[in-house]
């Protein structure tokens, strides 16, 4: 089973790409770093140790969606927030790609996708067949962030800010994708890297 880790910045159409390849090849299995995270979320046990970490008061009790956008605003003000959320969530991912990985496997299931947005920050350690970035101008990249529900300009700019820098995720990946285009344009490289796979 070939394993391929998509990563990249905020706003490059990380998760586009992840389904523009399941659109090419439907048996393909995909796993979410973003779903885990907002799974991990639900758990009331989960985010009252975040509560606890970050002080936010409340011991996240409460609607956890609500509860992630109090999360955000401490971790885009405070770097040594996000360290402690970091500990708290990735744990948590890395353990149910494992278990994606091995059910996958015993499936018998040919292409393995992660998008795992970190992947460089946080995840090198997991091992994969090939890593793609997708890459995006700031410019587009800052309009996507901030077409997202009570994300403004400045909130944009610091999430930007908390990642690697994109052209770094590029000179380190096998393989990049630009995305500042249309969905069409996206689908054409998915079906072009799928077919490499199929003739490998």
């Amino acid at each position: 089973m070939k394993k391929w880790i998509v990563t990249g910045g905020i706003g490059t159409g990380k998760s586009s790409f992840c389904q523009a390849l399941k659109r090419a090849l439907p048996d393909l299995q995909l796993f979410s770093s973003d779903d885990a995270v907002h799974r991990a979320y639900e758990s009331p046990a989960v985010r009252s140790r975040i509560a606890t970490a970050l002080r936010i008061s409340g011991g996240g009790v409460g609607d956890p969606a609500a509860f992630r956008s109090q999360v955000r605003e401490v971790v885009v003000a405070d770097p040594a927030a996000r360290e402690r959320l970091e500990g708290i969530l990735h744990p948590h991912v890395w353990e149910e790609l494992a278990e994606v990985q091995k059910a996958a496997s015993g499936a018998g299931v040919k292409v393995l996708v992660a998008e795992v947005p970190l992947y460089y920050e946080t995840g090198r350690a997991v091992v994969a067949d090939k890593i793609i970035v997708l890459a995006a101008s700031q410019a587009v990249q800052l309009n996507r962030v901030r077409a997202r529900p009570g994300v403004n300009e400045a909130t944009a700019l610091a999430l930007l800010k908390m990642q690697l820098p994109l052209h770094e995720k590029v000179a380190l990946a096998d393989m990049a994708v630009w995305n500042d285009g249309s969905l069409g344009a996206l689908e054409q490289v998915a079906i072009t890297l799928l077919k490499q796979v199929e003739t490998s």
